[in-house]
């Protein structure tokens, strides 16, 4: 291998692992200084912390454990974190009237948000989250960082679900929530979830 070569997968790697690490940060922060507090969250809110303080914990010491083999495809990482840092803002921008309860608590709805990036996404927080998780798939190539992708995408899943029935079960917001589904998808565009726009 050429030292160029050597050198710009080196710069990959700390570009990666700094721009990672910056997007676990702020998900981390946003638990308390965004996010209201939890009133309810029982058992599962635990279970989510905990896997997802394993998780992040986990990603920055993988960086130093695994190099990628791949240039081209650690590559791909870099627009991943900045994609979803700048979801992440907008997203928070979207809702800063009134900001959102924590994932997996048992509060009723407050409120509809169906502008920003809420007019192409249900729930482009947890959209944000998995694109930092699948970049540090692209950023370390390593099997095992498929585990924090598939264990926090199930984790959202289950709070996606929760989210989504709590405002079918509200009347105030039931018949709207439904058209927002028709219109939008879950965690990707409806066009590149495949549906017709």
């Amino acid at each position: 291998m050429t030292p160029t070569v050597d050198n710009l997968r080196l710069a990959l790697q700390w570009l990666s692992f700094l721009l990672g690490c910056a997007n676990l940060g702020l998900f981390s922060w946003a638990i308390r200084g965004y996010f209201r507090p939890a009133v309810d969250g029982g058992a599962r809110l635990r279970f989510a912390v905990v896997c997802g303080i394993a998780c992040t914990t986990f990603t920055p010491i993988a960086f130093w454990l695994w190099t990628p083999r791949s240039s081209s495809l650690a590559i791909l990482a870099v627009p991943l974190y900045l994609g979803s840092t700048a979801l992440f803002g907008w997203s928070a921008v979207s809702n800063r009237a009134q900001r959102l309860a924590l994932a997996l608590t048992r509060e009723a709805p407050t409120h509809l948000v169906t502008h920003g990036p809420y007019r192409y996404l249900r729930h482009p927080f947890y959209t944000s989250y998995l694109l930092t998780w699948l970049a540090g798939v692209l950023a370390v190539q390593h099997p095992t960082m498929v585990v924090p992708l598939i264990a926090m995408g199930t984790i959202y899943r289950i709070a996606a679900n929760d989210e989504e029935q709590r405002f079918l079960d509200d009347p105030r917001f039931a018949a709207d929530y439904r058209r927002l589904m028709a219109s939008t998808g879950r965690f990707l565009p409806k066009f590149v979830a495949g549906a017709r726009p």
